[in-house]
């Protein structure tokens, strides 16, 4: 569970999804 900003491509895959799951 890594705290990132929605929108900030973090993650290669699905950094919108991640970040709406990690909310």
């Amino acid at each position: 569970m890594i705290t990132r900003l929605p929108g900030t491509p973090v993650v290669s895959f699905a950094p919108t999804v991640t970040s709406t799951l990690w909310t």
